[in-house]
């Protein structure tokens, strides 16, 4: 089911699974719709999680991002599935009470960001003890 992300009228809905563009080198990876709202300003925010992100040491999830619904259109590929299952909002609610941002980049800008946060708060270990 490829999405034409060219039409501004694309809607998501929580469960839904996408694939993404992606920068060369990163690990296979769909993202899934948490929840989607809209801000007083009014601004769409799409919450989600991204099934793998390369950062030094391996691969990580990335639990939940903010992501501006326009943003997020420039940014999906095809949408292949969906998860019914309920979504885990621990990393939406620390997000809506310490009162945070929302990315308006494309996804592989947003991801870029995260992995180089992700190193600086835990730098490999250059002498190769734990």
């Amino acid at each position: 089911m490829d999405a034409d992300t060219s039409q501004p009228g694309l809607r998501f809905s929580p469960g839904q699974i996408w694939t993404f563009h992606q920068d060369p080198g990163e690990p296979e990876a769909t993202l899934t719709v948490l929840l989607v709202e809209t801000t007083p300003s009014p601004m769409e925010v799409v919450h989600v999680s991204v099934s793998a992100l390369r950062v030094h040491d391996g691969v990580a999830a990335v639990g939940h991002l903010p992501i501006a619904g326009d943003a997020l259109r420039r940014s999906v590929v095809a949408l292949v599935g969906t998860n019914d299952a309920p979504p885990d909002l621990g990393g939406y609610e620390h997000w809506r009470s310490a009162k945070g941002g929302v990315f308006t980049k494309r996804m592989s800008d947003v991801l870029g960001f995260v992995r180089e946060a992700v190193e600086r708060s835990n730098p490999p270990n250059s002498q190769g003890t734990p």
